[in-house]
């Protein structure tokens, strides 16, 4: 018997590169939320920083209102800044969600795949083994068959 040949071997092949494309997909927004974050987190510390100028503007004998207005400003418009960020991340988890899903469903297909070819493998290993057995029989009669009867 020959060697092993899965017909399913292209399509094999074709539904690996659909899975790794879409695990690069998401991997990409993966790394699109983690900026997002990392962008959260400075423009949180931001804000902080202000507040606590502001507070300690607050705690001075002589109030400077112009410099005091200007820090609730800034600390409004980050805040602002940080909701819009905040927004974009739910947006983000979104789409990682549906590219988990669609992920998953093509790990599916290859695992689908994968499997029918390890039963038609194990089905051609049988069938050879049966085949290799068959013939060593056959040669064992033909040799019983020439041996003289004593």
């Amino acid at each position: 018997m020959g060697k092993f040949n899965f017909r399913l071997e292209s399509l094999l092949k074709l539904r690996k590169y659909e899975r790794d494309v879409r695990q690069q997909r998401l991997v990409e927004k993966l790394a699109e939320d983690q900026q997002l974050l990392d962008q959260r987190n400075r423009l949180e510390q931001a804000r902080e920083q202000v507040l606590e100028e502001l507070r300690q503007l607050q705690q001075a004998r002589v109030v400077k209102v112009e410099q005091a207005a200007a820090r609730r400003y800034y600390a409004g418009r980050l805040l602002a800044v940080i909701l819009e960020v905040e927004r974009q991340r739910q947006l983000l988890k979104q789409e990682i969600e549906r590219r988990r899903r669609e992920l998953a469903e093509a790990e599916k297909k290859v695992k689908v795949l994968e499997k029918l070819k390890e039963k038609q493998r194990a089905e051609h290993q049988y069938e050879a083994l049966r085949a290799e057995a068959l013939a060593l029989e056959d040669t064992w009669a033909a040799a019983q068959q020439r041996r003289p009867l004593a």
